[in-house]
């Protein structure tokens, strides 16, 4: 773009650290940045946005699990901050049976749900509060926010494939549903 493209290296820098930025904020999360395109924005290229938003979905982890605890039982000591994290893991315990059940691969499921409330940083909080195992964590909060962008990139970029996928899902997500009720049902009646 420029002489030599030193100029046009530096922009781009810019940019991908905005996407990475954008997908470490907890509120926004990987289900949005590529979503929100800053590549349409900016220029860059689709795949170095998701790549990324992944980068940048994974950074928190590793502060959440390696440092809540003491960040935690220091911000304890004051009532505001008391109350807040009794709020805190009373909303993120409600929300995570699945975790509680399945544990790590519960984990996994749960962070690769792209849906608000689900994402690494709400997988993190849980796996702290259920006591797993950090390295396994890592491993299964990894594994899910790299179904998660597989999922919404599909939806995003290829919609039409990623609605037939979306449908096929949804399909077996009912069938493997009833079919865990009928057989619940089969098995209450037997006893």
């Amino acid at each position: 773009r420029y002489c030599f493209g030193f100029e046009a290296v530096a922009v781009e820098s810019e940019k991908i650290v905005l996407v990475s930025f954008i997908a470490i904020c907890a509120a926004i999360k990987l289900f949005k940045s590529p979503s929100i395109s800053p590549f349409v924005y900016f220029g860059l290229n689709w795949k170095l946005v998701v790549i990324f938003s992944i980068i940048g979905n994974i950074i928190p982890i590793f502060f959440i699990l390696f440092l809540f605890g003491v960040v935690e039982r220091f911000l304890r000591r004051f009532k505001i901050f008391d109350k807040f994290f009794n709020w805190l893991f009373k909303r993120t315990l409600a929300r995570s049976g699945t975790i509680e059940k399945y544990e790590e691969l519960g984990l996994m499921l749960f962070v690769a749900i792209p849906a608000p409330v689900t994402g690494a940083w709400t997988g993190s909080l849980a796996s702290y509060l259920f006591k797993l195992s950090y390295l396994k964590s890592i491993l299964f909060i990894i594994l899910g926010v790299l179904i998660a962008a597989c999922i919404v990139t599909t939806l995003t970029f290829f919609w039409k494939i990623g609605l037939i996928i979306l449908i096929i899902g949804i399909i077996a997500f009912l069938y493997i549903s009833i079919a865990g009720v009928v057989k619940s049902v089969k098995e209450n009646k037997k006893k």
